[in-house]
């Protein structure tokens, strides 16, 4: 748990980061964290502009979800 801890204590550092939040919410969803969904949800949200995998990444969590 400790690289899930300093991920989002990266983002509460810098919470106007959507590529970092973005960065941190898809490693959490390939770890099988159901809150890197939400994380990745609003960094895309916050800039539409993010790499096109965390849109991928999303949809897949999501869909894993049932959401």
């Amino acid at each position: 748990m400790r690289g899930r801890d300093l991920g989002l204590r990266g983002i509460a550092l810098n919470p106007y980061n959507p590529e970092l939040a973005g960065m941190v919410g898809y490693l959490l969803i390939t770890c099988g964290d159901a809150d890197g969904a939400t994380i990745l949800q609003r960094a895309v949200a916050e800039a539409p502009d993010v790499p096109a995998f965390y849109g991928a990444a999303l949809i897949l969590a999501l869909v894993e979800q049932g959401g």
